[in-house]
């Protein structure tokens, strides 16, 4: 987003050599700072928007900061962008944003927060800093074991609309309507156990385990209804959830390997540059040892031709600074780069330019890479 000062409004930020460039069906998601759903959902479906960007839930993370700083549960009910539009709806419990912006930031029972966006609906986020250790990012909160959990969740048990089993001051039951089915119960009361009766759509005499760990396996009664008891949110600890749905599922989520395209553009509004006499370091991919990288590199056809004496060298460096390929343009054509990465590592991709236009030449990169499946320490 940046500020349009002609119209005193807030506008999406797209450079003028992007819209000029296709982006149908590629994956995009975009910020609109605002917690009022009415003027979001204008926003995420009219033009030049039209749906076809999801848009961050703000909304659903302040909900999510009532109930785990203040306790309040009764702000998650129909809470954020989430439970109006489930579809366009970027979930997260922090940001970069928010975790640095006083007032903004979660500051205790995180782990109620991630049972509550990887057991709803909407596309769910997870930041960086709460799920790495502090050896992979310094200061991190390591909150790993716990979210892997709650992928699994998502990824196997989580399916359909969302409705609200119970509500009160402090707890919220939620079931989703999809098979298998799955019974989600948050307690933010930081002083007291709840013994919770609900119903569920299982049926009568149905065996239950609770996928989150915390509760020992029940059955629902003979009207299908389940009873348990949450124990208390102790010193805001954030274990206070449990996860429930037939017992017997030990389905291993099936991690498959897939290629990443990543696209740079160099232009004098962007955050890359055009291409200038000199070197420009485009950006950096993460490789994993032995996996195909191919790099196509285009130059935008609309600026003025070369000089003839004009070059620009387009270098891919493997992690120790070495140029593992190259190719040299002398008009602003395109061209393509393939190799395989040696070892697991960062590759750099570098334009080295002479005798260029003054104005430079804007261009497109783009990058189709493996990485690995985790990152070292």
């Amino acid at each position: 987003m940046r500020f349009d000062d002609t119209k005193g409004t807030w506008a999406p930020f797209v450079s003028d050599f992007m819209r000029s460039r296709s982006m149908a069906g590629k994956f995009a998601y975009s910020e609109y700072f605002d917690t009022n759903l009415d003027a979001l959902n204008r926003w995420a479906t009219s033009p030049p928007m039209s749906s076809r960007s999801l848009v961050t839930d703000f909304a659903l993370h302040f909900a999510l900061q009532a109930a785990c700083d203040g306790g309040n549960a009764r702000a998650l009910q129909g809470a954020g962008y989430a439970a109006r539009n489930p579809f366009l709806s970027c979930t997260f419990v922090e940001n970069p944003d928010t975790d640095t912006s006083f007032g903004e930031a979660i500051v205790s029972s995180k782990l109620l927060a991630y049972a509550f966006l990887l057991t709803t609906e909407g596309y769910p986020f997870v930041y960086g800093k709460d799920y790495f250790p502090s050896s992979v990012w310094p200061g991190a909160y390591g909150l790993k074991p716990g979210i892997d959990n709650l992928f699994w969740i998502h990824e196997t048990l989580a399916s359909g609309g969302t409705v609200t089993q119970f509500l009160d001051d402090k707890v919220i039951v939620l079931k989703r309507t999809g098979g298998p089915g799955l019974l989600t119960a948050l307690n933010f009361d930081t002083f007291n156990a709840r013994t919770i009766t609900c119903p569920t759509t299982f049926g009568p005499n149905v065996h239950l385990h609770d996928y989150a760990g915390h509760h020992g396996d029940i059955w629902t009664d003979a009207v299908g209804r389940a009873n348990f008891t949450i124990p208390s949110n102790a010193f805001q600890n954030g274990q206070s959830y449990f996860c429930f749905s037939r017992a017997g599922d030990s389905r291993p989520i099936q991690a498959s390997k897939r290629s990443t395209t990543q696209t740079f553009f160099g232009a004098a509004d962007l955050d890359i540059p055009p291409a200038h006499d000199g070197e420009l370091e485009v950006g950096q991919i993460w490789c994993a040892a032995s996996s195909a990288i191919d790099a196509d590199l285009s130059f935008h056809p609309a600026h003025a031709a070369w000089p003839a004496q004009a070059r620009v060298t387009f270098d891919i460096l493997n992690s120790t600074g070495t140029a593992v390929a190259s190719k040299t343009f002398s008009k602003p054509s395109a061209g393509s780069l393939h190799l395989r990465a040696s070892a697991h590592g960062w590759h750099t991709l570098r334009l080295t330019s002479t005798s260029l236009p003054a104005a430079g030449s804007e261009f497109e990169l783009t990058a189709t890479y493996t990485g690995t499946q985790g990152l070292p320490a």
